[in-house]
This record gives structure tokens, C-alpha cells and sequence, in this order.
């Protein structure tokens, strides 16, 4: 499965790299300290990173899901523009990646937006985006 992300992933920057920014593309990985961990190395990690750190002035936005940042590689989310935070339990707070956080709980770091269930942070049934 990784062999095939990283060769889709690596092919996808070569193609962006020559045709441009636009169209925008939308890489969406769950669990991802599986592909790009703090600790160990992973067989894509390298290509990962070039995403995060290069992506979006090609037009590649990377989106990664992943339960505590503090396991994903530090370059890949210290690269985030935005983050979004569900529970964090206290220990996970207290890593450097919550470090702006208030101290209240630490649930809300800067440009973090802190959803405590899926109903909390759905659209109004009106709203035109349903």
C-alpha cells in the first residue's frame, strides 16, 4: 500500500511541477504518522515532506488526519496552515505542538478551530454547502 501512494504521490508532483499550479489538488491521508512518523522512517516519509514543504506553490494541499500531531513528523505539521483539533487529552497537550495553546485546557492552539464531536462542527441543516 505505501509502495503504491509514494509511486502515485511522487508521479503526481512531476506532473505538477510541469503543468503548474492549477488545478488545485487535494491529497488526503489518514493516519499520518503511519506514512511520516517522528520516530523511524517510513518508505514515503521523504516524499511526504516535499509535499508539505513545497506542495502548495504547486498546488498540492495535503491534508493528513492523524489522532496526536506529536507523532507525525515535526516538518509535516510545523508546514500546516491550519490545524483542526478534536479532544486532546491531557498528555498529548502538553507536547510542543500545542505549545500556543491556552493553558485552560491547552484544547486550542492558534488558527485551530477545537470540535468536540462531529454534531459541533456540522453545517446547519439551511446552509447551502449540505
Amino acid at each position: 500500500q505505501k509502495f503504491i501512494v509514494g509511486s502515485t504521490l511522487k508521479m503526481l508532483m512531476t506532473q505538477k511541477e510541469a503543468q503548474g499550479r492549477k488545478p488545485y489538488v487535494f491529497v488526503v491521508l489518514d493516519e499520518l504518522n503511519k506514512y511520516a512518523p517522528r520516530e523511524g522512517h517510513s518508505p514515503i516519509q521523504d516524499i511526504l515532506l516535499d509535499i508539505a514543504e513545497r506542495g502548495r506553490s504547486l498546488g498540492v494541499i495535503l491534508i493528513g488526519a492523524q489522532q496526536s500531531a506529536s507523532r507525525v513528523e515535526k516538518r509535516i505539521t510545523g508546514n500546516a496552515s491550519i490545524r483542526v483539533n478534536g479532544r486532546l487529552d491531557f498528555a498529548e497537550s502538553q507536547s510542543p505542538e500545542y505549545a500556543g495553546a491556552s493553558t485552560l485546557p491547552r484544547a486550542r492552539a492558534p488558527s485551530t478551530t477545537t470540535c468536540p464531536s462531529p454534531s459541533a462542527c456540522a453545517a446547519p441543516s439551511s446552509s447551502p454547502a449540505r
